[in-house]
């Protein structure tokens, strides 16, 4: 005869049953590197590489339309113009190189290239090295341009002052000594 287990004892039994198939699942997935098998560790280093290199491997691809870099995120887009025919490009001329307008702006383009490396003191007369040259007052720095030949007149030394005269413009430059 065939005796049969109570409801409630075959539901217990049962989950207990589980409860270790769990338990023996859980302590399989919390190995540690060591305890591992050679190829479980080859699969499991080969499914991280995957997982690493993925977006490398197979990148999503770029949207249609891209957004532009160069415009401000709150502007609004300027509507393209309709497109007429085939696109013909322009031959851009350069834009002439806007020199100084005067003088006064001349000197202070000329002194703003200058390089003050030191003082020196010869015969009790302070001469400054400018632009690896030695100049003293009433001398002429001479500055190569690309087209010409430009001269700054050293007017005044002082320390820590240099006075700079170019045709009717004077200019004072302030060094550390």
């Amino acid at each position: 005869m065939i005796r049969r287990l109570p409801p409630l004892l075959a539901f217990a039994l049962g989950l207990v049953v589980a409860a270790g198939a769990l338990a023996a699942a859980g302590a399989a997935k919390g190995k540690s590197a060591s305890q591992l098998k050679a190829s479980e560790r080859a699969l499991l280093t080969r499914q991280h590489i995957d997982a690493l290199f993925k977006s490398r491997l197979n990148p999503e691809p770029l949207p249609a339309v891209l957004p532009n870099p160069f415009q401000l995120s709150g502007v609004a887009a300027t509507p393209a113009a309709p497109e007429s025919g085939p696109i013909v490009p322009v031959k851009a001329e350069p834009a002439a190189p806007s020199g100084p307008r005067d003088d006064t702006e001349a000197l202070a383009l000329y002194a703003a290239g200058l390089r003050i490396s030191g003082i020196i003191h010869l015969n009790g007369q302070a001469q400054l090295i400018i632009n690896e040259s030695p100049y003293k007052e009433g001398d002429l720095v001479f500055l190569k341009n690309k087209d010409s030949v430009t001269y700054l007149r050293v007017i005044h030394i002082a320390p820590g002052e240099l006075t700079l005269g170019f045709n009717d413009a004077v200019q004072t430059l302030t060094f550390k000594k």
